[in-house]
């Protein structure tokens, strides 16, 4: 990556930071936006604001409009230099995931960076209108928000109607080694949500390794295995040696789409609505 400005790097700072001035001056909303996490890049599409985005970085793949727009790096690294050439008036950093560092630099540089934190279900809807109010997309994003809240209030209307005892849960993230996550990660919620219990909710990591005697311990009664579609089915079959297993000796082993899962946005209610169809009927022992 690009750490250093030529002389026609510094001439597209001075530009780009005096079109913001301007703009910020008027009151204009910004027209030009860069995304610096592919969730962010799907919030900005849902807020309406995807023909504003000018740049975005890797693993930005959905909507499929995203995969073509000018890449400025990943999520931890950033070419500079390009990202002075797209003449942002606003940059998008993902709250908790954007390296600090790459933030300040961009304020050095004079560019406009607003911070989003979007780890959780509830922080999706305030995402997706703060976008609105920033690009001027207000009348989608709103109503955006609001479907969103709807559907969330619901689904946890429904929970507080089920009195039956929550599943032990396995979430698996991958094998070789078994990675899961915690109650404080987006999908442990949805779990939570679905009426559930993660049986590594309790563990400090958001994102733990955990071992096979670990998770067979645990004696879940649900697996849920997120795949991106390149498992093929190894994972789910890899189970059917611990038939002693409830999950594995009642047929609850099931895979789900962890592209509906792995980020905090609207497309996130796509896999609310799988898991808890997965859940829904299975009562938990005693």
């Amino acid at each position: 990556m690009v750490s250093r400005f030529t002389a026609v790097g510094r001439q597209w700072l001075a530009a780009v930071a005096l079109a913001a001035v301007t703009a910020l001056a008027q009151g204009a909303p910004p027209h030009r936006l860069l995304s610096l996490a592919p969730n962010l890049t799907e919030l900005v599409y849902a807020a309406g604001a995807g023909k504003h985005l000018v740049g975005v970085v890797a693993y930005s793949d959905y909507p499929a409009a995203a995969q073509r727009l000018p890449l400025i790096g990943d999520a931890f690294r950033l070419d500079f230099e390009r990202v002075m050439a797209l003449q942002s008036d606003l940059v998008l950093a993902w709250g908790s995931g954007t390296p600090r560092e790459n933030v300040e630099r961009l304020r050095e540089l004079g560019l406009r960076v607003e911070p989003l934190s979007v780890d959780h279900l509830d922080e999706i809807p305030l995402a997706l209108e703060k976008i609105g109010d920033w690009a001027g997309t207000a009348a989608v994003a709103r109503p955006e928000a609001a479907r969103f809240r709807a559907a969330l209030a619901e689904r946890r209307q429904a929970l507080a109607k089920h009195h039956g005892i929550p599943p032990r849960v396995f979430i698996q993230i991958g094998r070789n080694p078994y990675y899961t996550v915690n109650d404080q990660h987006l999908i442990g919620e949805v779990v939570a949500l679905c009426g559930g219990r993660n049986v590594f909710g309790g563990l400090s990591q958001l994102a733990p390794v955990v071992g096979e005697e670990d998770i067979v311990a645990t004696r879940p009664e649900v697996i849920l295995i997120l795949d991106d579609g390149r498992d093929g089915g190894a994972s789910a079959k890899a189970w059917q040696r611990w038939r002693q297993l409830p999950a594995v000796h009642s047929g609850h082993v099931y895979t789900v789409d962890s592209n509906t899962l792995a980020r905090a946005t609207p497309r996130v209610l796509v896999g609310i609505a799988t898991v808890c169809a997965r859940l829904q009927g299975i009562s938990g022992e005693r």
